[in-house]
């Protein structure tokens, strides 16, 4: 019988139980943004307001992995559904619990490239695509 809780903690700590939900792993986000802070975004209140926004960071989030790279090992990258007075805006977090994905977070967050104060191109042939598709139905 095992009755040294340190190796229990040590397992925990080591994040073995994550997958699982149990442990004590710890996630921390960062707000990026809505779009590049230097472009024009969707306006909460607008009309397609949700569809436009959701469509702008999904491209937001492509740009980001283009110029980034893959988010690591315990970093993600996700659209976030954030409530106010006015309705729902969403934006752009990266998740964050190992030192790795903590450093990727902190890149994209301070822009230390210099690549996401406007659309890329690739970014701005799937925004007009978008629209396009949308001027069609």
């Amino acid at each position: 019988m095992i009755d040294d809780d340190g190796l229990l903690t040590e397992a925990i700590d080591a994040g073995l139980f994550d997958a699982w939900g149990l442990g004590s792993s710890r996630k921390d986000s960062l707000y990026i943004g809505e779009s590049p802070y230097g472009a024009e975004c969707a306006q909460l209140g607008t009309d397609g307001y949700a569809v436009n926004a959701r469509r702008e960071c999904q491209a937001f989030i492509g740009q980001i992995r283009r110029h980034y790279g893959d988010e690591p090992v315990g970093g993600r990258l996700f659209v976030k559904s954030n409530p106010h007075d006015f309705g729902t805006y969403y934006s752009v977090e990266v998740e964050f619990s190992t030192p790795d994905s903590e450093v990727y977070a902190f890149a994209i967050e301070s822009d230390d490239k210099g690549v996401l104060e406007v659309w890329d191109e690739d970014a701005t042939h799937e925004l007009e695509r978008g629209i396009h598709e949308r001027s069609q139905e």
